[in-house]
């Protein structure tokens, strides 16, 4: 639980939450052994993407990257089915790749430079049980 290492995690895991591929967690501990971060943390932050939230949130990376990409619209509704991916995805993907990475990667320094703040002001009593 050192601060670097959960700061490091933190950062692995977002990044790979926002990752339109299956096996996220596969991503986060690769990522995590990589960069030398706490495991259980950065395998399990990759749950803010789970069935409620992976609707919205690739919506939103989907809008980020035909902004980024200057793409148009194209409507679309998330669905997980072969046929989806058949159809829809091929469309959109281009947009929802690159917004994803644009999110992960911001959502990763922010959640790092957020850890590494409140570990800084944490008191030390606290500090001492880590």
């Amino acid at each position: 639980m050192h601060p670097e290492c959960v700061a490091r995690a933190f950062a692995c895991g977002i990044f790979s939450g926002f990752m339109p591929i299956p096996f996220q967690m596969v991503l986060a501990a690769a990522l995590g052994i990589a960069f030398r971060a706490n495991l259980f943390i950065a395998v399990i932050l990759v749950w803010i993407t789970n069935p409620l939230t992976i609707p919205p949130i690739f919506y939103f990376c989907y809008r980020i990257g035909r902004w980024v990409l200057s793409a148009p619209k194209h409507p679309f509704k998330i669905e997980l089915s072969l046929h989806w991916l058949q159809t829809t995805f091929l469309v959109i993907w281009k947009p929802l790749v690159v917004g994803s990475l644009v999110c992960g990667i911001v959502g990763a320094v922010v959640s790092y430079i957020i850890v590494r703040i409140v570990y800084r002001f944490m008191p030390k009593k606290i500090k001492q049980l880590n």
